[in-house]
């Protein structure tokens, strides 16, 4: 049923209506209506009259009534430039960026941090079939894998851990990371760095959530016109590497309250350090009005002590899983994880 009219009219439902007149909806090849109702009111973090709204106003969906579903991304995307706190993909994000509100030097200090990865394949019928997960690299920025156990009987060799006849996955242990901060020497790196910014600040690129595979689809994402974490980092080689210089990009994950994937271009910079530049953290502090002076700047080729580096680039997957009734590979990141440290 469409809400009426003095509901589409309340003051708590414009914002959610302006972010959807904003949207870039995720494009039909990659769009999945997997979630519910139930599913989205509790992602929006919003009443029933919000997602009514949203639905006579066209977000995405199929179906109607109490079986209707969305798509994950355009929920989530939505979410995050409604305003709402209550949402989870919004609240999420500022709790990610509270740090840059510290002092600087929290920024870099040295942490030890209990994980807890759980990987599960998304057919439920799975009966096992073979995980292919590529372990951290916390020593690439001075860090340490402490002890790090898999549940499940299991095979490392070179970095990749092996496991067969498991449909799920689970790693504890602890790790120790560190930060340094390294400003950029080469002004041609601090030039795509500030365009970059500038293209995610001023609109000409709208910084979105997205399909895992829709990321490494370049010609549709420049057609778009929305970028990520792993569409900066790929996009920003191109250019960096057309300029003449010598980068590569990494996978990661942002450790905290809320441990989340991260993608970030590299540069050998003037002074034969690696350093990481990172447009897309300085554009969330920007957004969220959190930071510190001088985390924009840091953003450009420091390395924050939050940072788990994996030997991966932007793109490929940290873990693979090939399900023997499935459709092929996993190739997500670690999904419900879980860092506990002195953040």
């Amino acid at each position: 049923m469409a809400p009426q009219v003095g509901s589409v009219t309340d003051a708590a439902v414009q914002p959610w209506l302006q972010a959807l007149r904003d949207l870039v909806p995720m494009p039909e090849k990659y769009r999945r209506f997997e979630v519910d109702r139930a599913g989205a009111l509790a992602l929006l973090g919003c009443r029933d009259l919000v997602l009514d709204a949203l639905v006579a106003a066209g977000i995405p969906h199929t179906g109607s009534g109490d079986a209707v579903l969305f798509d994950y991304n355009d929920l989530a995307n939505v979410a995050l430039y409604s305003g709402s706190i209550t949402s989870v993909p919004l609240a999420g994000q500022r709790m990610m960026i509270r740090y840059a509100s510290a002092a600087p030097e929290t920024w870099i200090a040295p942490r030890s941090w209990d994980v807890e990865w759980k990987l599960s394949c998304r057919n439920k019928q799975c009966p096992g079939g073979q995980w292919r997960v590529v372990l951290p690299t916390p020593e690439v920025f001075g860090g340490r894998v402490e002890e790090l156990a898999c549940d499940q009987e299991s095979v490392t060799e070179d970095g990749v851990l092996t496991v067969t006849g498991s449909p799920a996955v689970r790693l504890t242990g602890r790790i120790s990371t560190a930060g340094r901060h390294t400003p950029l020497k080469s002004a041609v790196a601090r030039r795509l760095f500030d365009e970059t910014l500038a293209e995610l600040l001023d609109g000409r690129f709208r910084f979105q959530w997205m399909h895992p595979r829709l990321r490494i689809d370049r010609a549709a994402v420049e057609e778009i016109k929305i970028m990520d974490c792993t569409v900066c980092s790929l996009r920003m080689q191109r250019q960096a590497l057309a300029e003449g210089l010598t980068v590569r990009t990494r996978r990661g994950r942002f450790l905290g309250v809320l441990d989340a994937e991260h993608s970030w271009l590299e540069v050998l910079d003037e002074d034969d350090v690696w350093k990481p530049v990172d447009p897309i953290f300085a554009l969330l502090s920007i957004r969220h009005k959190r930071a510190q002076e001088g985390f924009v700047d840091f953003c450009a080729g420091s390395v924050p002590s939050r940072f788990l580096p994996w030997t991966v680039a932007a793109g490929e997957p940290l873990a693979e899983h090939r399900c023997p009734v499935g459709d092929g590979a996993w190739d997500n990141t670690f999904s419900g994880t879980a860092a506990k440290g002195n953040s």
